[in-house]
């Protein structure tokens, strides 16, 4: 079942957009116009769309960083809290394995999550700091 959600313009921006959406809380693509005007008053519409990724695609998780960060819990390295910047400059320093931060991001939540529940995590002063899960 397609439904449509249109997005009225306003007088300011002159900016509509529709959006189709197969279930409710799922969007395919957004579709939104824009009018540009001359200096003679003269308005062109441009239309353009994004297509949004689909529902349950992720990105591939680095299998070697999370191996390593693995390793490093066995080592009693998360045996104290340590904040997310320090793990960094770890990897770098250490490892040769190329990652990007996203990757790290997405190794510690998997660490942390209920599957595996290795690491705990919290946010303190605006820092995410990682140590081991205690039993």
């Amino acid at each position: 079942m397609n439904r449509k959600a249109c997005f009225a313009p306003t007088i300011q921006t002159h900016l509509s957009g529709c959006a189709t959406f197969t279930s409710l809380n799922q969007a395919i693509d957004f579709k939104f116009s824009h009018i540009i005007y001359s200096e003679k008053g003269e308005g062109t519409r441009i239309i353009w769309k994004k297509k949004n990724a689909p529902k349950g695609s992720t990105r591939k998780t680095n299998r070697p960083l999370l191996e390593l960060l693995k390793t490093w819990i066995e080592q009693s390295y998360f045996d104290r809290q340590v904040n997310a910047l320090e793990i960094f400059k770890r990897l770098k320093a250490e490892s040769s394995i190329k990652f990007r931060v996203s990757d790290i991001e997405k190794c510690m939540k998997i660490l942390c999550g209920s599957r595996q529940a290795l690491l705990q995590k919290d946010s303190i002063d605006g820092v995410q700091r990682y140590w081991k899960e205690e039993l």
